[in-house]
């Protein structure tokens, strides 16, 4: 399942007859592949044309690119040297000095075992899940759009119940599935943000079955990331708008969650937590418990074909009229 996020280039267009006299850049193999990519004529392609502003690649577009110039080039571009604002020359620079290979992905398997998902589930039977009901008064509304449901499929909840900078609906939208959908959910979390130190690194692996995600920078291997998880069987919860939003509303959702959603050919499965009155975590005094529902609707499929814009958002709008 790989293939749909590293190996999803089209075959380089030949060039013009016409265009033998321009300059080397405009005749390279790397242009051709933009070229193919946003529908541009090579003649258009500058030197000094900018990969966003100029060509109109945002960074999934980027992230098509890279992947194009690692499979026909054979060239790894790190999507962390490149920019909104990098040219086509600085991206001919790298790619005449960049490494035949990548690094590769540095996937944390661990979480994933048995033993650990014995241990984890014990932990939020007996200790997590006991304390969001203390402090909160919990409604699951949909549980019946999930029956005959196998995995793996992704999960795509708003992202509007925190304290602080704090995320508390991971966990929250997590305990509202049924048991045999959660314990082979993973949950996606911000690298630059829930990864930040070694403890709390261990703790939402371990206790939420969380993996990092790229919100900015190594896009790609993100996506990767995701794939493999996938590949595994596993299901992937994961909040399209980016950002946590305390008590909304609802930001725009990311083009990434329509990426995966047409490429894998998954369920996705729409959820929305309204939170009713905030707890004595989330700063309120009195009273102490507060209150919020889980709304689940029925999954989503998308063809093979579907615009990436136009399947985000469907979801966006499944889940903002739950």
């Amino acid at each position: 399942m790989l293939d749909f996020l590293l190996q999803r280039a089209p075959e380089a267009a030949p060039a013009p007859a016409a265009m033998a006299s321009e300059s080397a850049v405009s005749l390279s193999p790397l242009v051709r592949l933009i070229a193919s990519l946003n529908g541009f004529s090579p003649a258009d392609i500058l030197p000094d044309s900018t990969l966003a502003g100029d060509l109109s690649l945002d960074s999934l577009g980027r992230v098509e690119l890279l992947s194009a110039i690692e499979q026909e080039l054979g060239v790894y571009v790190d999507d962390n040297l490149i920019a909104p604002e990098t040219t086509v020359a600085l991206l001919e620079q790298l790619v005449k000095t960049s490494p035949q290979q990548g690094s590769g992905l540095r996937f944390t398997a661990w979480p994933l075992h048995l033993t650990t998902q014995t241990v984890r589930e014990l932990a939020n039977q007996l200790v997590i899940f006991p304390l969001y009901h203390l402090f909160w008064r919990i409604s699951v509304h949909g549980h019946e759009q999930l029956k005959g449901l196998s995995s793996p499929a992704l999960i795509a909840p708003n992202h509007n119940c925190g304290a602080g900078h704090f995320g508390l609906d991971p966990v929250a939208a997590w305990m509202a599935l049924p048991r045999s959908l959660r314990v082979r959910t993973c949950i996606a979390g911000a690298e630059d943000d829930v990864f930040g130190g070694r403890l709390m690194s261990f703790a939402v692996r371990f206790l939420a079955n969380a993996f990092p995600i790229s919100r900015e920078g190594s896009v790609r291997a993100s996506l990767e990331y995701v794939g493999r998880l996938l590949d595994l069987r596993w299901s992937v919860l994961i909040f399209p708008e980016g950002k946590l939003t305390n008590g909304g509303p609802i930001q725009p959702f990311k083009s990434g969650i329509g990426l995966l959603a047409v490429e894998t050919g998954l369920p996705v499965i729409p959820m929305k937590i309204d939170v009713e009155q905030e707890s004595l975590v989330q700063g309120r005094w009195w009273p102490p418990r507060g209150s919020y529902t889980v709304h689940i609707g029925a999954p989503l499929r998308f063809q093979a074909g579907t615009p990436y814009a136009e399947a985000t958002a469907a979801i966006e709008a499944a889940v903002k009229s739950l």
